[in-house]
């Protein structure tokens, strides 16, 4: 799959001058729609997905946009995200799957009646790359019961359950933690990753948006999901709750190489 995105995918890069949609982003962010259509409790769940995927995209696109993007650079992202969306659902051999197809037309069509351009010139280089192997890919990735992507869209990193949460015992049994929560894992190393920064005095407030990308980077979750983190909700909170276990485990690493910095978990 990512073998087409990135054949088809890289003229828009250089065409987005300010958004610079990357092919391992449309990789993403197409695979997430995919996941959510799949994991939808019901047909019904399925379709609302569909027919709402476009509004969806375009404010999660603008969320995390460069503030001088323009109204048509967002479009056409979106659009691009869809179609490669779109592509895949036509080869699904289940008909039921395949149907999901027509609706993303049809959100597209009552949105952006350009759309069918951009898909001209997707489809003249997506087309070279042969479709069969992503057939049989697609088709076998609809049986699985563990989907790529979680409920926010990000990617795992590996192919099953179990091999992710052995490699994940381990590295927190390193720093004397039997089990860990991905999610939760994940954003206390993205705050204890960013005090560090703050206290080499690597980070202003104007620069949030490279902080989150160079954060998201490092500790390979999404940039999006992380500068949503940063932004909309005033800042990384960690509660009691959730993130006590991790906490602890970042401060005694902290504590081991001299560092100051101490992260807090909020008062309930």
């Amino acid at each position: 799959m990512y073998k087409v995105i990135a054949a088809s995918c890289k003229q828009f890069e250089k065409e987005l001058q300010v958004l610079r949609l990357t092919p391992e982003e449309v990789f993403q962010e197409t695979l997430a729609q995919i996941d959510n259509v799949l994991s939808a409790g019901s047909n019904n769940d399925a379709k609302q997905v569909c027919i709402s995927m476009y509004d969806d995209l375009y404010c999660d696109l603008r969320n995390v946009a460069p503030d001088d993007t323009d109204e048509e650079e967002l479009v056409k992202a979106t659009c691009i995200v869809m179609i490669v969306a779109l592509y895949c659902f036509v080869m699904f051999e289940d008909e039921r799957i395949k149907a999901y197809g027509f609706f993303l037309a049809c959100a597209m069509g009552s949105k952006n009646p350009q759309w069918l351009a951009i898909q001209q010139k997707f489809l003249g280089r997506a087309v070279q790359c042969g479709s069969e192997e992503l057939k049989t890919w697609l088709n076998e990735y609809a049986k699985r019961e563990i989907l790529l992507t979680d409920e926010d869209g990000l990617l795992t990193l590996y192919d099953d359950e179990e091999t992710e949460t052995q490699a994940m015992t381990i590295a927190m049994q390193n720093v004397g933690l039997e089990e860990d929560d991905s999610k939760a894992g994940m954003k206390v190393r993205a705050l204890m990753l960013y005090e560090i920064l703050k206290e080499g005095g690597f980070v202003r407030d104007k620069d949030t948006t490279v902080v989150a990308e160079l954060i998201s980077f490092i500790i390979g979750s999404s940039y999006k999901s992380l500068y949503n983190l940063m932004t909309q909700y005033g800042g990384i909170e960690l509660s009691e709750k959730q993130h006590r276990k991790h906490v602890m485990a970042a401060n005694k690493i902290l504590e081991k190489i001299g560092s100051d910095i101490e992260l807090k978990l909020k008062k309930s």
